[in-house]
């Protein structure tokens, strides 16, 4: 996924994802 990109910020954005356990999606 390209979420990081788009938010900008690519660590909150693996905090959120390492919490719904997707951030093994990056």
């Amino acid at each position: 996924m390209d979420l990081a990109e788009g938010m900008g910020s690519s660590r909150p954005f693996t905090v959120a994802h390492v919490k719904s356990g997707l951030f093994y999606t990056t």
